[in-house]
């Protein structure tokens, strides 16, 4: 299932098909549960080309959603913790990219891009890696427990690995996450740290999954990417 880019409102649109195809009923049945998204009768998900920046309609959103930011255009939106990570992106029309969107789908659909020669597709994914200074990224997934999956006010159970280490596509079950690590691989997930661990994208050469953090972290590498349920 060849990767297309679609150059329209600085969205990559990713087709039906293959959201069907990197995703399970299951994982479509949680997120429809969740209240994230329909994915069974959606017509494609629209992922931004970067981590979202400054400019009037995010400030316009910010304060529609009663959040003090503020920015020049061009710069970042980060130093920002989840809760308004989520708010901010929401109020612009957009929801957070999931873990298993973001693992199963979005990466994969990427890389494929890049290593067929789409310059602007290896820009993303450089932007993402670090190279040359990356950004890491909120993702919608909260860990709690160390053993249960929250996306909106829905749970799952959830088994992961009591260590970090690598994995690889072939290691990632429905929800996104490996069931196992090892000393190498694709990917790199770093492991929960508390009762209560907000997902996100890390920066680096394995694009981590990195679950040590909090809802309330914040820093100055870490942002947002919108993406869109089309309908």
């Amino acid at each position: 299932m060849e990767a297309q880019l679609n150059l329209e409102n600085e969205l990559y649109i990713i087709d039906k098909p293959r959201i069907l195809n990197a995703t399970t009923p299951e994982y479509r049945q949680f997120l429809r549960d969740s209240g994230y998204g329909d994915l069974d009768s959606c017509s494609g998900i629209g992922f931004a080309k970067g981590i979202l920046k400054y400019d009037q309609s995010v400030r316009q959103a910010a304060a529609r959603a009663g959040l003090a930011l503020s920015g020049t255009d061009g710069d970042y939106v980060v130093k920002i913790n989840h809760p308004d990570a989520r708010r901010l992106v929401e109020a612009l029309g957009y929801k957070v990219p999931t873990v298993g969107l973001m693992y199963r789908l979005f990466i994969p659909y990427i890389k494929e891009l890049a290593q067929s020669g789409n310059a602007e597709a290896q820009a993303t994914l450089n932007e993402m890696k670090g190279i040359p200074v990356g950004k890491a990224e909120w993702l919608e997934d909260r860990i709690l427990d160390y053993n249960r999956l929250l996306v909106g006010k829905t749970e799952r159970a959830i088994f992961l690995p009591d260590k970090d280490g690598s994995f690889d596509r072939a290691d990632i079950n429905d929800f996104g996450y490996p069931t196992s690590v090892k000393r190498s691989g694709e990917f790199y997930r770093g492991q929960p740290g508390g009762n209560e661990r907000a997902a996100i994208r890390n920066r680096g050469s394995e694009v981590d999954l990195n679950l040590s953090w909090g809802p309330s972290f914040k820093d100055d590498r870490l942002g947002v990417r919108p993406s869109k349920i089309f309908s």
